[in-house]
């Protein structure tokens, strides 16, 4: 499941990609060459919440962990020190994005196809596109220079988890 994130004014120059691996039962996220491999994100198979950590690849530092918690549409992503870093709710409205102070939300239409993160004054932040016609899941996420890199590719991981492996 290849995910494809754009950040920056030209995002055609800044591109990674996500790849589902199923020998560690995660994604691998390479740089714009597909030859840099970035981050490496392994998922836990044997438990009822899914929980996927991000690594860096080059030193193999840990720097995020996202968790779906005890209640199936809210996530929590902690940092490499267990703490709070954010939260992500899924509810009939759309989905809420919570990281430090800042606050962001997002109206899904299709079935997360095309979700739109838009900050308290209405600014657009990030944009996340599901690829309809391909064989494998791919998502296309367009981000503002200050929106967090980490943070747009875990919110992918958690809105692949939610729509697209049977939580919803």
């Amino acid at each position: 499941m290849p995910l494809l994130f754009s950040f920056g004014r030209d995002p055609s120059k800044n591109h990674t990609y996500c790849v589902q691996d199923s020998k560690i039962n995660g994604f691998l996220i390479y740089g714009p060459d597909h030859k840099d491999l970035m981050y490496i994100v392994t998922s836990k198979t044997a438990t009822t919440r899914s929980e996927y950590k991000f690594r860096r690849a080059q030193d193999d530092v840990g720097l995020a962990t996202l968790t779906r918690g005890q209640i199936p549409n809210e996530y929590t992503i902690t940092g490499s020190l267990d703490d709070i870093l954010g939260k992500i709710k899924f509810t009939d409205k759309g989905i809420d994005l919570q990281i430090a102070e800042d606050k962001y939300h997002a109206i899904v239409q299709n079935r997360a196809q095309a979700i739109e993160f838009k900050d308290k004054s209405n600014k657009m932040v990030l944009t996340v596109d599901k690829k309809i016609i391909s064989l494998k899941d791919q998502y296309h996420l367009t981000g503002s220079d200050d929106f967090p890199h980490l943070v747009a590719q875990v919110l992918a991981v958690a809105i692949d988890d939610f729509y697209h492996h049977g939580v919803k």
